[in-house]
């Protein structure tokens, strides 16, 4: 299945305004552009099939992104000491990248409930 995501919010309600010139606007968050500017991804299976591997991919770049500056804010702010073992220093830095993406889940899921229910309006 071809998944095409909004490039702003990474929602996948895209509705496309015109087949012909391409244009396209996001349903959660407002984005409008070309096709072309969607992110694109290939992915076998349902609905749920997708929004896990989104979700996977999210927690992928969370942490390679913020795990270094998260553990070195948690040595900073005390609550990792600095000769903490490697083992304690992973748990600690694991539990805030798994507390950022639930986070992060539930927020895009009531902003786009939010969306939608003013695009009712």
């Amino acid at each position: 299945m071809k998944v095409q995501l909004c490039p702003e919010c990474g929602s996948g309600k895209i509705n496309k305004l015109d087949v012909l010139s391409g244009v396209c606007r996001c349903d959660a968050c407002e984005w409008a552009g070309k096709e072309a500017d969607l992110v694109s991804s290939n992915i076998a299976g349902s609905s749920l099939d997708v929004a896990i591997a989104v979700a996977q991919t999210l927690l992928l770049t969370i942490t390679q992104h913020a795990s270094i500056p998260i553990g070195q804010a948690m040595i900073e702010a005390g609550v990792l000491p600095a000769s903490s073992s490697a083992t304690t220093a992973a748990r600690l830095v694991k539990a805030a990248m798994l507390g950022a993406h639930k986070a992060i889940l539930y927020e895009v899921s009531k902003i786009q409930q939010e969306m939608t229910d003013a695009n009712k309006s």
